[in-house]
């Protein structure tokens, strides 16, 4: 393979067309502004509020992300006792693909114990 400088001005044409030039064109032309203008300031405006409004005490509790994070107390507090609830189990997604393979098992498998 020729090095770019023993390359014919034609040559020279197509390779700057190459779709990855192009494509960076458009990236430093369009996308990097927007994020440079838009989407970075707005990013930092919202991690200064969200921390002062948590300095400030002002700030909704965060939603645990694991069961390890979750406080058996307040769980203690929202249990509804056995006797009073409508449901012994509720199934998410029922009408789904994985889901209906749930209720068809429970149904075969603990019909019995159910009705």
């Amino acid at each position: 393979m020729k090095s770019t400088s023993e390359l014919t001005l034609s040559q020279k044409q197509k390779l700057k067309n190459t779709p990855q030039t192009s494509l960076f064109a458009i990236f430093s032309a369009v996308v990097l502004p927007i994020w440079l203008i838009i989407l970075l300031p707005l990013t930092i405006i919202y991690l200064i509020i969200t921390k002062i409004l948590s300095l400030l005490g002002l700030r909704k509790q965060k939603v645990p992300k694991s069961p390890a994070e979750i406080d058996s107390s307040s769980m203690e507090a929202t249990k509804v006792p056995k006797d009073e609830r409508e449901f012994d189990l509720v199934i998410y997604g029922a009408t789904g693909f994985t889901g209906n393979f749930l209720c068809e098992y429970l149904a075969k498998n603990y019909y019995l114990i159910v009705c």
